[in-house]
């Protein structure tokens, strides 16, 4: 079993590197909550994502680099009623 070593909070960051010329992007993370978003990713089907090292710290993760997007600002997610939240759970629910 490997060891699992723990990273406090005001250590533990993410970086992600895209090379101009190359097609993946790499994410290296020790951020605890990161690591859990990107096992998602990884155990995704038809994933595109690929673990290239887990070594109890961090991780470290390529991906399609056309993947990553930014933004100019966030979007602020608009409060839904009741009956809204009803109305579209009603609309999703023909989908299913």
């Amino acid at each position: 079993m490997k060891e699992v070593y723990e990273v406090t909070m005001l250590e533990q960051e993410t970086t992600i590197r895209i090379g101009r010329t190359d097609e993946l992007a790499y994410l290296d993370t020790t951020d605890s909550t990161m690591i859990t978003k990107v096992n998602k990713l990884l155990e995704a089907e038809g994933t595109q994502w690929e673990l290239i090292k887990d070594d109890g710290v961090g991780i470290r993760a390529t991906f399609p680099k056309n993947l990553v997007t930014l933004r100019a600002k966030t979007v602020k997610r608009k409060k839904m009623t009741e009956e809204e939240k009803q109305a579209f759970a009603d609309r999703m629910q023909k989908y299913r």
